[in-house]
């Protein structure tokens, strides 16, 4: 019964290699019932009860299967602390510079890892203009890591439409319909991960904001005005 048991998990050891997909990375380790532990790839089950293993760059031995008393699988570790895959989130704030003035915005993210450079996720955040809207960005965000490092410069785009909130003053009194607009930043940043999955980031980038609002003028005259906010953005936040 044991050795039905130790052929079994040999044969899914080995599957991927008789099947011809890529094995998870990993050493197959070996012991036997002598107290030898042999470690290497674990290359075919030969019918006559034998095992073919390589335990270096190009020796191989053949070892018999009663011989054996358990086999095991050791992962190797990749040493990043970021997530490759799965879930993921954003989350920060920058200010907003320009000659018009200054503000910030929170904003937050979640989407997912496709692998360990590319990120893509959803964002939305408030941006407090008061002149006189305040902006409620809902936007895509795609992130591009140039180093498969811990500590990794990389590039994103931000691209969405800003909704619009009335800051509620007497000089936004006669202000009746306010709508928003375009939202685009374009950026690059600077990654650091420095435990398994959690990690910050700084960034900078160009940004520009649109919306615009509407007011009754003199009699049936109604005035409209279109906003471009063109900002320098830099900010800071958290990864998970």
């Amino acid at each position: 019964m044991k050795t039905l048991l130790i052929l079994f998990t040999l044969c899914v050891s080995v599957t991927g290699v008789l099947s011809g997909q890529q094995r998870e990375a990993g050493t197959d380790v070996i012991y036997l019932k002598n107290g030898s532990v042999i470690r290497g790839e674990i290359l075919e089950i030969k019918e006559n009860g034998h095992i073919r293993i390589r335990y270096s760059n190009s020796d191989e031995l053949l070892i018999m299967v009663n011989d054996i008393l358990r086999v095991n699988r050791d992962r190797v570790s990749t040493g990043l602390h970021y997530n490759t895959s799965g879930y993921m989130n954003r989350s920060g704030f920058e200010i907003l510079s320009g000659t018009g003035g200054n503000t910030f915005r929170f904003a937050s993210i979640h989407g997912l890892h496709f692998n360990p450079h590319l990120s893509a996720g959803l964002g939305i955040g408030l941006t407090p203009y008061n002149d006189p809207l305040n902006l409620i960005p809902f936007f895509a965000d795609v992130n591009y890591r140039l180093l498969k490092a811990n500590t990794s410069p990389y590039i994103y785009l931000k691209a969405g439409y800003n909704f619009t909130m009335k800051n509620e003053n007497e000089d936004t009194a006669a202000l009746n319909r306010h709508t928003g607009g375009l939202l685009i930043n374009p950026g690059a940043g600077i990654d650091f991960n420095f435990a398994s999955g959690f990690g910050w980031y700084i960034q900078a980038g160009y940004n520009i904001d649109q919306s615009s609002f509407e007011f009754d003028g003199w009699g049936t005259e109604v005035v409209r005005t279109d906003l471009t906010y063109r900002r320098i953005s830099v900010g800071m936040g958290f990864t998970f």
